[in-house]
């Protein structure tokens, strides 16, 4: 028996961004005339109708049900050492972040994938990206880094405010709302699918500060960008972790230019004491 989350997976990918209420909203997939709505609607309301409809409680309510559905389809590591080592990395970063009202998970998935994901308020990094990088500290901040970032600037949030919005409308239609079980699916499949490369440019920006801030080498982001390059040749080989990025050499580009900017490298050399004592108390 197929789980609702791999039928919701064969789903076209512009399909999987919509918040799909079960069988009632299935009629509108067999109406073709329907899609020129949707469409229309989605463009009509790129920020959740101009509001802040995702709240702090609702984005971590959404956060929570979707990292059930994330160990639900993957296999959590149970390697308690590669536990350890991301959670003392990622609280390290969390706590250098932009948001203290966030109580970050982090989890490791038992994937060979050179990949990571994050949904609010948890982040979890594939085996395989571990052993890409030689579990070097400063490679898994910097990825860490990247997805807390996607939390602190509301990434997830904002993309289910359009949700929202369109669903909000499309409800006249179908008659029924969409449960949180559906959001959080809709949630994985956004996680899944990747940000926007204006989003994925602030969560490096953010990423290589937060670094600095919690002691670890900026430029750890640019050798893993350079470790995958030199290892597969060029952007096309590479997973998905980097296919639906901008380009590496971008990134690398940008990254570059923002260290060297702010001064992040040295500012590194002096983090800050409390990030320290958090991580040894814990």
């Amino acid at each position: 028996r197929r789980r609702r989350s791999d039928r919701l997976c064969r789903l076209p990918g512009f399909a999987r961004g919509l918040a799909v209420p079960a069988e009632g909203m299935m009629k509108v997939w067999m109406r073709p005339r329907r899609w020129l709505l949707i469409f229309t609607l989605l463009a009509l309301f790129p920020a959740g109708c101009g509001g802040k409809l995702v709240g702090h409680a609702e984005e971590m309510r959404l956060g929570h049900e979707a990292a059930r559905v994330i160990e639900q389809r993957f296999r959590v590591c149970q390697d308690q050492e590669l536990q350890w080592l991301v959670e003392r990395i990622g609280r390290r970063i969390a706590a250098s972040s932009s948001r203290s009202d966030v109580d970050f998970t982090f989890r490791v998935l038992e994937e060979r994938e050179i990949n990571a994901l994050s949904v609010p308020g948890y982040v979890y990094v594939n085996r395989g990206l571990i052993n890409a990088t030689n579990a070097n500290p400063d490679e898994l901040a910097a990825v860490i880094a990247h997805e807390v970032a996607h939390t602190t600037e509301r990434h997830m949030a904002k993309q289910m405010e359009r949700v929202y919005g369109a669903t909000f409308l499309l409800n006249a239609f179908v008659t029924e709302n969409a449960n949180i079980n559906t959001l959080a699916e809709i949630a994985v499949e956004l996680a899944l699918r990747g940000n926007s490369r204006q989003d994925e440019r602030a969560a490096d920006a953010q990423a290589v500060r937060f670094m600095s801030r919690a002691g670890y080498d900026p430029y750890g982001m640019v050798r893993f960008f350079e470790r995958l390059l030199k290892e597969t040749g060029d952007t096309r080989g590479l997973n998905k972790y980097l296919s639906t990025h901008p380009s590496t050499s971008e990134r690398i580009s940008r990254i570059r230019a923002l260290i060297e900017k702010e001064d992040l490298a040295r500012k590194a050399l002096q983090p800050r004491r409390s990030s320290d004592v958090q991580i040894a108390d814990h």
